[in-house]
């Protein structure tokens, strides 16, 4: 094998496991994160369109679909957020509580929503232009010297 090959490869090597923290500092598992399962939330809306028959909750049930097959597919992320947990959080309380009807229903549509609009999978955060511009991101990580003299442009003897 060509040096240049060798170089190449570690390069790529690089630009990936760059890429995986990228990612991973943005997004992080669902599994065990939301506190609730989406079968859970589906069952809790079915028990609310029991009792309410003037609510509908379809495009909840979609966005809730659509991410269980992603699932199915991939391993699916969250983002990692503060403030969407916190949230997140809020809204788990407000649904599991012994609020008002409506209330629940708010609290469910906002919860639902979050998740379809803060969850995506590693492939096709890839493909979207947050992963475009991380992999420049990347690439720019990696090209720099690993030698810290030579990546700020001094020599050891400037230091005596």
């Amino acid at each position: 094998m060509k040096v240049s090959d060798i170089l190449i490869e570690q390069n790529e090597e690089c630009v990936g496991e760059t890429m995986k923290e990228l990612f991973h500092d943005d997004y992080e598992d669902i599994a065990g994160v939301v506190g609730m399962a989406y079968e859970d939330i589906l069952e809790i809306m079915q028990d609310i369109v029991a009792k309410q028959r003037d609510v509908n909750f379809q495009k909840e049930q979609d966005i809730l679909n659509r991410l269980m097959q992603m699932e199915d597919q991939e391993t699916i992320y969250i983002s990692s957020s503060d403030d969407l947990h916190r949230r997140l959080d809020k809204l788990h309380d407000v649904i599991n509580s012994e609020a008002e009807t409506m209330t629940v229903v708010k609290g469910i549509q906002e919860f639902v929503m979050l998740l379809g609009k803060h969850t995506t999978t590693k492939s096709a955060w890839e493909n979207s232009p947050d992963g475009e511009a991380a992999y420049k991101q990347a690439e720019e990580i990696c090209s720099e010297p690993s030698d810290p003299y030579q990546r700020y442009g001094v020599k050891p003897s400037d230091f005596y």
